[in-house]
This record gives structure tokens, sequence and C-alpha cells, in this order.
């Protein structure tokens, strides 16, 4: 069967048990744990897993800041309102950058909605709320079980997958910074190809934790060593700034020699690529050549003296 039958039919299983449960125990509102199981399930296990704890956890939250607003302001509706919008203001502002941003978009959305459900009533806002943590809960839950025993997909190999890609991209733009500043191949095309590589590995680059997160949910192996991984993709995301950096001040050096006053460069660059090669390697399943050798890159300082303050 097909990847996307199996998807589809995950859901729509789910979907059925979820409501068949909600409506067996008379729960009011058994739609909000079918967008529960609509807005947690992704294409793996783990990644569906992390997703519902995110909304599971951002919804308690949201509870937490709209029983205690309806607490502390039942009748000072404009004060109430200015604390809502800062609360939603604070959420969105905290989901920027964050690898757990659906929790704040959770956390932030939630509060508004279980406000006007509850019309203002701390009584009605209770039963609300509860009734929203039992179908949120109950969405994700029999979500999780379906995806655990009805063609399970781990999320390891979609992980793993986009590692290696990951590596050969930061590869290849730094070989392209490489060639233009050293004038092996200073054309337009090249810096393209540059700049074009580079912005596939920031889209990519942006959803690896996320996908180390939820491996690390469904794979022992990943949540072994999930601290190393880690460390991993924060350092490819340091070189894949660092080399954007790199691209954008390479028309600045154009007819200049400002690598002259540094002694010791070839070997350098030479250690940098064994070190992607050997990386590559290792994510393959295959024995790295050697441990990684420490060069030294020597300044000049009297050469660096006679350049201009930009080019030191």
């Amino acid at each position: 069967m097909s990847a996307r039958f199996q998807t589809a039919f995950k859901i729509a299983l789910a979907m059925t048990l979820a409501y068949g449960v909600a409506l067996a125990l008379d729960w009011d509102k058994p739609h909000w744990a079918g967008f529960a199981i609509a807005f947690c399930s992704l294409a793996t296990l783990g990644e569906s897993l992390l997703k519902g704890l995110l909304r599971t956890f951002g919804t308690f939250a949201a509870i937490f800041v709209s029983l205690s607003l309806l607490a502390l302001f039942p009748q000072d509706r404009w004060i109430f309102a200015l604390c809502v919008s800062m609360w939603v203001a604070f959420c969105t502002w905290m989901m920027h950058g964050s690898s757990r941003w659906y929790f704040w978009f959770c956390a932030g959305v939630g509060v508004p909605i279980l406000s006007m459900l509850s019309g203002g009533d701390s009584l009605a806002a209770f039963e609300v709320v509860v009734l929203r943590a039992q179908e949120t809960i109950l969405g994700i839950l029999v979500f999780t079980l379906v995806s655990s025993f009805v063609f399970p997909t781990n999320s390891r190999g979609a992980f793993e997958d986009d590692m290696s890609p990951q590596v050969a991209a930061i590869r290849d733009a730094f070989l392209a910074g490489r060639a233009v500043t050293f004038s092996e191949a200073p054309n337009d095309a090249q810096q393209g190809a540059s700049a074009d590589t580079l912005r596939e590995a920031s889209l990519r680059q942006a959803g690896l934790l996320g996908k180390l997160e939820a491996a690390a949910l469904d794979s022992f192996e990943v949540a072994e060593t999930r601290s190393g991984w880690r460390r991993g993709v924060v350092a490819l995301g340091v070189l894949v700034d660092a080399l954007e950096r790199w691209r954008l001040g390479l028309p600045e050096l154009e007819g200049t020699e400002p690598l002259s006053s540094l002694t010791g460069l070839s070997p350098t660059i030479s250690e940098i690529l064994r070190r992607f090669e050997a990386t590559a390697d290792l994510l393959v399943g295959h024995t790295a050549d050697g441990a990684p050798r420490p060069v030294t890159l020597i300044l000049d300082q009297k050469r660096a003296d006679q350049m201009s303050a930009f080019h030191r």
C-alpha cells in the first residue's frame, strides 16, 4: 500500500475511534478531538507524538492562563482584554526561532478561544477548559495508539535522510566559496550556485532540530545519543550562518589579497574538506578515516598592518 493510503487510513481510523469514544461517553464538542488528530497527524510516529505533546502542554498552559485571567479580572473587561492581547503577543514572540513553536502557538491561540467560549463566566469557564483538555488528550491518545499499531513509521530514517544531504550541501557551499575567494572559478554562475545551495541548506536546517526531537521519541538509538546529535545539528547551523556571511562578503574582497598574510591556509582548507568527508562516511555507517588533525593558522602581523582596517 502507498504511503498516502496508509496515512489517510490511519487518520480516518483515529477520527472514527475518537468520535465514537466521545459520543459513547456523552462528551460535548467531539470535534475538538478531531481537530487534535487533524493537526497532529504527520508522516512518522515520532513527529506526530512530538506535535501531540506540544499541543497538549500548550493547551494546559492556555487553560491555566485563561482561568487565572478570569479569576483576576471578572468585571474589568478592558484590563482582561489587554492581558489577553499581551499574552498572545508574548506567545507570538516566543514562536520565532523556536523548535517548539507549536507549544507557543497552542498556548497563545487557546486563551482567547477559551475566554470567548466561557463568556466570562468562571463556572462555565471551568467546564469548558475541562472538556477542552479531555477532548485534546483523547484525540492525541487515540492517534498515537493507531500510529503505533497500524502501519507504524519510524522517525529515525527521516532524520538521518536529512542529515546526509545537509552535510553535502554545506560542503558544496564551502567549495564554492573557496573557488570564488581564490579565483579558481570567479564567475556569477558559481556564486549563484553557492547562494542556491545555502538557501536550501537554511530551509533544511530549520526543521532538523524538530526532526531530532521526533526521532528521539520513537527511536531508542537516537534517544540514547540525543545530546551528541543536538550538538551536531547546532554546529551545522553555525556553519550555514558562517558560510552565508562569507558569501555576502566575497564581492568586497575582489581585487585584493587580504589572505596573503595568513600562513597555513591550504592545510587548513584540506583538513576541513577531510572532516566533511569523514562526517559523510559516519552518517552512512562507515568508519571515519582517522581522527581530526589539529591545524594552525599563523598571521603575519607586519603584512596585516599594511592593510586597511576593513581588510584586517
